[in-house]
This record gives structure tokens, sequence and C-alpha cells, in this order.
């Protein structure tokens, strides 16, 4: 009964698989690790959003099948003002297509290399953003290191396992870097920045705040980038960190309701990088990326990217009668089944993460270990067992 419901709705509103011919690319604003990022119109609707076109060696190459799937996943059980939504998904023989939300007031690493650094005043409304590498928290996450190093916490860096802590460290760190427009801990690679980290505390003196700054803010930026977890604002949830004296009389609902006018607004005109319009991609190992493209001939590697699709108007049926789900959605476009062989493991393993290198324990660090390990979550509360956004993800205005 359910089933036959279902497909009586479905036909009744003639829903057809959503493809990148339903869409008028304009032009590039981004580029991301796998492809770039367009500025679409639905030809429908004549409704505009960004349109991240990822091409599947690239995927491959990078060992990321994981990630483009995960986020898909992410994106399609939230929905929240704060996110980047996703509205459809979709894939052919060479690509995947993921049509989210268009941000014109661009995203944040933009307004920093524009404007370097911002007073406590030029606030915005801003959005999370690419969650490739965002995780469910679990207690034995010690391996979970994906993220970018300038914003990191410690206890990440070292390997240890963690909760949504390591979040409000990044928090804390972009603060600073709107602050002074650098950031606290910094490096040219991964191991310079953790023993960046590992030295000393960065704390931001009375005598150094700048103009434009209050001390409150000061003083909440210091609290989230403590190195030991237990001494870091926002360990035990979002409350204690609400009630920040920075935040005394500060209207939460009006700020979750966007009732508050944004006292920063960016210009009408697209706020992207004009570089990426017109510039070609080059990829470093042109012949890896070659080869990795002969693969795509075959059924067994296209499988790696099954279920890759999403329609909101389908999944708002969906969400009306659960049971049904998989019968409209596309697992995957297939290839002549002359051109099919099955992939070596070592190519079916591809989409698994590589492990860095070990890095050497010097005494220093190891008495880091010790004293934050005290300060670790045997016990996470409650709420941090909610999915953990991950400090590498952009935010847009």
């Amino acid at each position: 009964m359910g089933n036959c419901n279902f497909k009586a709705e479905y036909e009744n509103d003639n829903v057809a698989q959503v493809t990148k011919n339903h869409f008028m690319f304009q032009y590039v604003i981004g580029r991301g690790g796998f492809g770039k990022v367009w500025k679409v119109e639905k030809k429908k609707e004549k409704k505009l959003f960004a349109m991240k076109e990822m091409h599947k060696g690239r995927v491959i190459s990078k060992r990321s099948v994981n990630s483009v799937m995960n986020e898909k996943k992410f994106l399609s059980q939230l929905r929240h003002q704060f996110l980047v939504n996703m509205h459809f998904a979709f894939q052919d023989r060479e690509n995947l297509y993921l049509v989210i939300d268009l941000m014109p007031g661009g995203d944040l690493r933009y307004h920093f290399a524009k404007h370097r650094k911002f007073t406590e005043e030029q606030t915005s409304y801003m959005r999370i953003t690419d969650l490739g590498i965002a995780r469910v928290w679990n207690p034995d996450n010690a391996k979970d290191t994906s993220g970018t190093p300038g914003y990191m916490a410690p206890e990440v860096m070292c390997r240890q396992n963690h909760g949504v802590a390591v979040d409000y460290f990044a928090v804390g760190v972009i603060g600073y870097e709107c602050m002074y427009g650098k950031r606290p801990y910094i490096g040219k690679n991964r191991k310079e920045i953790r023993d960046h980290i590992l030295s000393k505390q960065v704390q931001i003196r009375r005598n150094e705040v700048p103009p434009g700054w209050s001390l409150e803010a000061a003083d909440f930026i210091n609290k989230l980038i403590q190195r030991k977890p237990i001494n870091r604002l926002g360990l035990n949830g979002p409350e204690e960190v609400k009630t920040h004296v920075w935040f005394k009389d500060f209207k939460w609902d009006d700020i979750q309701n966007k009732k508050v006018k944004s006292p920063f607004i960016p210009p009408k005109e697209d706020n992207f990088d004009a570089k990426y319009t017109n510039s070609e991609w080059k990829d470093n190992n042109e012949e890896q990326m070659r080869q990795n493209s002969l693969l795509l001939r075959r059924n067994s590697v296209q499988a790696l990217f099954n279920g890759y699709y999403h329609d909101e108007k389908i999944q708002a049926t969906v969400n009306k009668n659960p049971n049904v789900i998989e019968e409209h959605i596309p697992q995957g476009p297939s290839v002549n089944s002359s051109t099919t062989n099955e992939v070596s493991n070592n190519n079916s393993n591809m989409n698994i993460k590589k492990e860095e290198n070990q890095s050497s324990n010097s005494s220093q660090q190891q008495d880091f270990k010790d004293s934050a390990r005290k300060g670790n979550l045997q016990n996470p509360p409650a709420a941090q067992k909610k999915s953990s956004i991950r400090q590498d993800s952009f935010s847009q205005i």
C-alpha cells in the first residue's frame, strides 16, 4: 500500500532525473580539490545555485571517495539556515555534481585576503560548508586527524581521542585571525605548526588588544585557544560558551532568526577571486590523472560512487513515506561490459585514506601528551555525541 501510494504521488509530480542539462552554466566562481565551482541557473525555475563539479579521476587520485560520499550523506540529513545546504546531487561517467546554495558574499578566506583583518563590529551572518571530512563523534577517534593544520587543536595533532572542544579551538583561531590578520600558531607544514603549538601557549595580553576590540573579546579568544582541552572554553558544551561575558545581553533568538541587521554586508557584486573565472585546470600528476580516467571505464570503479544522487523534491516526498527511497535513487552510470575488468586490490582500496608518517616522539611532545591526556574526555556529555563539524569547513558569508 505504501509503495503504491508513493508511486502514484511521484508520477503525478512528473519528476525527471536531474542531470547537468537542467542547468545553465554561467561562469566559474571557485576551485576545489577535485574541480571547479560554477554559478549555475536551473533552467525551469530560473533559480541560481552554486555547483561543485568534481572529476572522479581526481577523487580517486586523492583517495577521497569516502570523503565525497560522506559529504553528500551528511548534507542529505542536515538542513539549517547557517549551513550551505544541498539541493541536488548527481553524476555522469566522469564527474560528480553537487548543487548547493549560492553565497554571493563569497567565503571568509576571500575576505581575509582582501581586508586582512576586521574590527569587533564588522560582524556578519555566516554559514558552514565543505563537510567532506566531517565526522559523527565516537569515543575512539584518535586516528581522525583530517583537517586544516592551522586550525587543528593539539589533541588532534597529537592523535588523541577528542570531543567537540576541538571545534571551539578552531573558532578561537578564526577569532584571533580576525583580530590580528594571522593565526596564533604558524608554520609551513603540519610538523612546524605542531612544534609551535607544543613550544608555548599563545595568549593575547591586555596591552596587545588592537583598536576596535574589547578586553572581553580578547578573553573569549584566549579561552578558546587553550592547548589543554580541560582548560578550554566549550569543553562542557555550548552553554558555557554562550554565557561568556563577551555575549552579555546577546539576543540569541534574534540571531537565530536573523532579525539583527548585519553590520558587515559584502558588496552586491560577486565576491569571488577573478583568477578562477577563465583559468584552466592543471593536474600536478597528469599521467596519474590519465590512468585514473581510464579506470572510469570499469563498472567496478563506477560502483564506488553508487548512490551519489539527491533531489530535494524527491526527498520531500520520501520524507512523507520513507519505505521506498531506494527505488528512486539512481545508483550511477554503467559502462559497456566489454570494457569491464575487475579492479586490482590496490585500486579497489583507493578510497582508503593515507596514513601519515608517525612523527618522532620528542620529550617535549610527550610531556604535552601526558598533561593533555588528563583533560581528555573519558565520558563526554551528551552534547558532544552530535556530529562534529571539523575545523576546515570554510565559512561562507
